[in-house]
């Protein structure tokens, strides 16, 4: 949970997002084969102007022709202050 704006967070998830990837290297003969990485951000704040009417938005690496490039990582960001339903309008499951 993120309650406080900072700037370029989108550069401090990609930042963040390093260190997993990072840490699955292996020493000596690897293949280089990497584990599913997942970003989930709640943040308290809108992350920039462009995605501020939408309250969850999700990001995979795709192509030019919209084809999934690499399906191993993936961006979840939910801006609470976007989320305007009431108790009475939500509905199971998600």
């Amino acid at each position: 949970m993120q309650k406080a704006k900072v700037a370029f967070f989108k550069d401090r998830s990609l930042y963040y997002l390093t260190y997993p990837i990072r840490e699955q290297a292996q020493r000596g003969d690897w293949n280089f084969q990497l584990s599913a990485i997942y970003f989930i951000a709640i943040l308290d704040f809108y992350y920039d102007s462009i995605a501020k009417a939408v309250f969850r938005r999700d990001i995979t690496l795709k192509d030019q022709n919209n084809n999934t490039f690499y399906d191993k990582l993936q961006l979840t960001y939910l801006q609470m202050p976007a989320f305007d339903k009431q108790e009475h309008q939500l509905v199971y499951p998600f």
